[in-house]
Order: structure tokens, then C-alpha cells, then sequence
């Protein structure tokens, strides 16, 4: 063994296993803290291994600082262009955008769940908006404090799904069908898989774009 790989261990609440990141530069303080990841990284050039470490940049936590500053924020300020968002349907946008569904299955719409009265594109994890320079260089940021430190690669998660489609228009209906290798249409899609979403409001109140993850039930739009 010469390398190893490891998955995202930085600030998260694990409901995705620590695909929800809230802090890119950092360490979960229950796996340890950034001078014992340095230890690590030492300990692995010592013998002659590098260390490759997850990168997550495809969305981030519901926690994370920027999500909660968009919440809050206004429709068209700096901090809500962090992310996608759009208008949902209906006389009040109490409708989602579109009838994309998760890629893990279920109903027309489903993936635009809401948590407690605002559609959140997820229980846990919002979409960031790659066509925004301010996310890119955060990213840099990322990469380059993680190379500072000493890792020799990354695995980008998602690394397909960075560029997102913009429409919020109604899908044309899908037919599953059998094959052996992803596609690519209307977005991010994998065999045999509905398109992923984009984003909505509930009562007036945007969200954000879907991982594609689906929510509980109790989290789901209607």
C-alpha cells in the first residue's frame, strides 16, 4: 500500500457520513484536531505514503455559515448567489419549480423537501452555484490549506454534477430504461435515473437546489 485515501472527515452533523459539510478547513473535533491530522500526514511520508482526502464542493451542509447567511439574506444579495435558488409554482410559489424527482426514486416533485416550513433543497445540504467566482476561490482556498498541510491529492465528490442546468421548467416525462453507463441530460442524471432538481419556496420563501438525496416524509414538499 502506498496511498490512502480519506473520506470527508471535517465538521458535519453525519447525516450524509460527513458529505454535509459545514467546515471545509477544518477537523470534526470527534476524530481529532488539525495538529493531530498533521501527525498523521507525517506519519504517512515517513514511510514513504501519501494521503488523498475527500472534497465535497458540489454542496455544502444546511449548517454551514454561508447557507444560514442566505436564509436570511435577500433575493438577489451576494450571500443567497452562493447557492441556486428558485421561485416555486402555484398562486403563493407554494408549488415546487418542476417535477424532478431524486435520483434515489419516489414521486414527481419529491425532491424539494421542506423543514420546518421552508424549502432547504434538503434536510442537510443545499446546492452551491459554481457560476459564482465567489465559490471557486473558496474552493482554491480550500485546496490550497489542505496542500499547505501536506496532502498529495483530492478526490472531488460530485466532481460531475458541479454544472447545474438553470431552467425551473416542468421535465418531459422519463422512461426508465437499462444500460451500462451514466448519462448525461437535462442536468445530472445516472442510468435509469430522473434528472435532479433545482430549487423552490414554500409561501414565498425560497430554497435551494437538491442534492438529490431525498428527505423524510414529513420534509418533502406537499
Amino acid at each position: 500500500m502506498d496511498a490512502i485515501w480519506l473520506s470527508p472527515f471535517y465538521p458535519s452533523e453525519l447525516a450524509d457520513g460527513g458529505y454535509d459539510v459545514i467546515d471545509y478547513r477544518n477537523v470534526d473535533p470527534r476524530l481529532g484536531t488539525l495538529e493531530d491530522f498533521d501527525e498523521l500526514v507525517t506519519a504517512l511520508h515517513a514511510h514513504g505514503m501519501k494521503i488523498v482526502v475527500d472534497i465535497v464542493p458540489n454542496h455544502t451542509s444546511n449548517m454551514h455559515e454561508w447557507f444560514q447567511a442566505a436564509l436570511t439574506a435577500e433575493p438577489g444579495s451576494p450571500e443567497r448567489d452562493r447557492y441556486i435558488f428558485r421561485e416555486g409554482r402555484g398562486e403563493h410559489g407554494e408549488l415546487p419549480p418542476n417535477d424532478w424527482q431524486s435520483l434515489f426514486g419516489g414521486r414527481p416533485g419529491n425532491a424539494w423537501p421542506t423543514a420546518n416550513g421552508i424549502c432547504t433543497s434538503s434536510q442537510w445540504s443545499s446546492r452551491t452555484n459554481w457560476k459564482n467566482p465567489e465559490v471557486h476561490e473558496d474552493f482554491k482556498k480550500t485546496l490550497r490549506f489542505w496542500s499547505d498541510r501536506g496532502v498529495d491529492g483530492f478526490r472531488i465528490d460530485v466532481a460531475h454534477g458541479l454544472a447545474k442546468i438553470s431552467t425551473a421548467n416542468p421535465s418531459p416525462r422519463w422512461t426508465r430504461t437499462a444500460c451500462s453507463t451514466p448519462t448525461i441530460a437535462m442536468g445530472t442524471t445516472r442510468c435509469g435515473a430522473a434528472p435532479k432538481c433545482t430549487t423552490s419556496t414554500v409561501n414565498g420563501t425560497p430554497c435551494s437546489m437538491n442534492t438529490g438525496q431525498h428527505a423524510s416524509p414529513s420534509a418533502r414538499h406537499g
